[in-house]
């Protein structure tokens, strides 16, 4: 959850970034507040599994207080998802994580350097930036892209 002092035009202060290690597909997600939090990073599992046919085994995530509520933690064991917590203030361990949030604010803030837009544009930059990284191949994912990896069909670009 990366958080911003100016709020997005729709009111959006957080950015919560969420990562698939296995396809390198990310999404950036605007939030008006923390509390929102595990309600929609539940939607985007049953979403992504629902669309992807192919079960979350385990997610990995800091070790902040939004990710640790009994409601949250019984729903991913409902859920059979494996949930792995960093260390408070360690974000070496969850440097993958770490990596792909960094990615997506360096090039969001690029973006919008770039664009000449107000500061309230952020979101949109962050959500464009995550949306391309994902029609695109990377080193990690050969001749198919993160969407083809995740989704199994590619994205139509008209």
């Amino acid at each position: 959850m990366v958080p911003f002092d100016v709020a997005t035009i729709h009111g959006g202060r957080y950015a919560l970034i969420i990562w698939d290690v296995a396809s390198t597909y990310g999404k950036c997600h605007i939030l008006s507040n923390k509390s929102n939090t595990s309600t929609r990073l539940r939607e985007v599992i049953l979403q992504w599994q629902r669309l992807s046919a192919k079960p979350i085994k385990t997610l990995w995530t800091n070790n902040s207080g939004k990710f640790n509520s009994v409601e949250f933690k019984k729903w991913l064991s409902n859920e059979g998802i494996h949930h792995e917590q960093s260390l408070p203030f360690f974000h070496q361990q969850n440097r993958i994580a770490e990596r792909y949030n960094h990615t997506v604010t360096d090039m969001g803030r690029t973006i919008l350097l770039g664009s000449g837009l107000p500061k309230s544009f952020w979101g949109n930059a962050f959500m464009w930036d995550s949306y391309t990284n994902n029609i695109l191949q990377n080193t990690h994912t050969g001749d198919l892209t993160p969407v083809e990896i995740l989704f199994g069909s590619k994205q139509r670009l008209d």
